[in-house]
């Protein structure tokens, strides 16, 4: 199960949120989070992958709205849970990951211009018919991205950098050997009310350890997509 704990910790701290910029806003969603793996041990490759279903809550507050300045800022926070993700070799997993970040931003024409600094926290529960383990780790990103009107669609591509803090089974990591591709969209249905969708790829370079007498090669990638519901206040 150890390798199981190593996937999940490097690669699951951040998550994304579908929250239109420069709102109060409160919401869910519901979809699906996988984490995958190219694992190489001792020569002989193998794939796996760790997914399930998956929630989301998350929540937007601005503190400087552009209807007031040239420039704005915005906090949020998003809780992502995905449970009974696997199995993986008898091996499931209940994961939480709570991320909170600040967007300052501008408008630029009709597009609003921000950057995206979180930090994340991560908890793994990985579990067999022999026993269970647990492990929690944080992660640093920094990113920037757009927010584009495309009628009442917003759609806000964005990337992000990410550090993870712990390198306790492996070395190596710098700030450049995480790359997360996030694309929430929000969708007004009503006044108060907007759909929103969430998707997000994490890409990471390959990384090794030793357990024992094994070494251990993996290049791991993690996805989240959910669809949901954003209330405005």
């Amino acid at each position: 199960m150890k390798k199981i704990i190593l996937l999940c910790l490097f690669i699951s701290s951040i998550t994304c949120f579908g929250t239109k910029i420069g709102t109060n806003s409160i919401g869910f969603g519901l979809g699906m989070l996988e984490y995958g793996l190219e694992e190489t041990e001792n020569g002989v490759k193998s794939d796996y992958d760790l997914d399930g279903f998956a929630f989301s809550i998350g929540g937007n507050l601005s503190i400087i709205s552009l209807e007031n300045s040239n420039y704005g800022l915005d906090a949020s926070f998003s809780l992502v849970q995905g449970l009974e993700l696997g199995p993986i070799q008898g091996v499931e997993a209940d994961i939480t990951s709570l991320t909170l970040g600040l967007r300052p931003h501008t408008k630029l024409g009709n597009t609003i211009i921000f950057a995206d600094l979180g930090i994340g926290y991560s908890e793994i529960e990985a579990y067999n018919s022999t026993g269970t383990i647990s492990a929690d780790d944080t992660a640093f990103a920094a990113g920037f991205g757009a927010e584009l009107g495309l009628g009442k669609l917003y759609v806000q591509p964005s990337l992000r950098w990410i550090f993870i803090g712990s390198d306790t089974y492996s070395s190596g990591f710098d700030l450049g050997e995480q790359i997360q591709l996030s694309i929430p969209v929000s969708y007004p249905i009503s006044e108060k009310i907007d759909i929103t969708f969430a998707f997000s790829h994490t890409f990471a370079e390959d990384y090794s350890y030793v357990d024992g007498t094994d070494t251990y090669t993996i290049d791991p990638y993690v996805q989240f997509f959910a669809i949901g519901l954003d209330y405005k206040y």
